[in-house]
C-alpha cells in the first residue's frame, strides 16, 4: 500500500502517469509555480560569472561503452571527445491502472546517452588558492535537421 493505506494510482508510474488526466494540468501548475519564482530573481552580474585569472587550459571527454551501448550506435564508435545518443524502445507492464487484476502493456522510445567522463586542466594565475565552480551545457551536432 502506498501513502494512506492505498495503493498507489497512475501517477506513480513514469509509463502511466501520462494518461492520467491530472497530469499535465500539475506539470504546468509546478511550471508556472517555478516561472513565478524565477522572474523574482535578479540576474547573475559579469562578476559572479567571472573567474579572473583562471583559464581552462584543456577538457578531454572519454566515453565509456558497455556493449550494450554499442549494439545501440548504428556506426563506428569514437571515443574520444565525442557524445552519443540513442532512442531506445522499450516495452513495460503496469498494474494497478483502472482494473488492478489487469497488466497494460506500455511501449515506448526514450532517448538515452552512452556513458561518459570528463577530464579539465583549470589554470590558476592567481596567487594563492583561487574558488572555482564549473557548469557545462552540452548540445548535439544535428547531422539531419
Amino acid at each position: 500500500a502506498g501513502m494512506y493505506n492505498m495503493p498507489p494510482g497512475p501517477m506513480h508510474w513514469d509509463q502511466s502517469a501520462p494518461r492520467d488526466p491530472v497530469f499535465y494540468r500539475w506539470h504546468k501548475f509546478i511550471d508556472n509555480l517555478f516561472e513565478e519564482h524565477r522572474f523574482t530573481l535578479d540576474s547573475h552580474s559579469v562578476k559572479e560569472l567571472d573567474f579572473p585569472g583562471i583559464e581552462l587550459e584543456q577538457l578531454n571527454v572519454k566515453l565509456e561503452p558497455e556493449d550494450y551501448h554499442k549494439k545501440r550506435v548504428d556506426k563506428p564508435l569514437d571515443t574520444k571527445n565525442h557524445f552519443y545518443t540513442y532512442r531506445e524502445k522499450k516495452e513495460y507492464e503496469v498494474f494497478n491502472t483502472n482494473n488492478d487484476q489487469e497488466a497494460i502493456n506500455v511501449r515506448n522510445a526514450t532517448l538515452d546517452h552512452i556513458p561518459y567522463s570528463f577530464n579539465m586542466k583549470v589554470k590558476n594565475k592567481n596567487r594563492g588558492d583561487a574558488w572555482y565552480a564549473s557548469g557545462s551545457s552540452w548540445f548535439p551536432k544535428l547531422t539531419n535537421p
